[in-house]
């Protein structure tokens, strides 16, 4: 919307936009890439947190039924649901972890 606002202040001659368009499509050529706003940026690296928690989780369930056998479901949850740092450390313990009965 405040590109929309931006462009209607900045009315240009028609040569001049189209000219302006063509300098930013060279532009764009040049290094590949598309303008990414700060907000864009923030949600992309946001998701791919998320991604490397969600594989961290699902390795460690993975490792631990491999391991222990089935997980029940509050088990899988906390493993869901737990911080990146607890995450590490789980995953590091895995491989000395030995089963306890309670």
């Amino acid at each position: 919307m405040l590109l929309r606002f931006i462009d209607w202040l900045n009315r240009l001659p028609r040569r001049l936009e189209l000219a302006l368009r063509q300098e930013l499509a060279d532009l764009e050529e040049q290094i590949k890439m598309s303008y990414v706003t700060s907000w864009e940026r923030f949600a992309r690296e946001e998701g791919r947190e998320e991604g490397e928690q969600r594989g961290e989780a699902k390795a460690l369930l993975r490792l631990l039924q491999v391991k222990f056998g089935p997980m029940p479901p509050d088990i899988e949850s906390r493993v869901q649901t737990a911080e990146p740092a607890q995450l590490d450390v789980w995953l590091t313990r895995i491989l000395t972890a030995a089963f306890q009965n309670p």
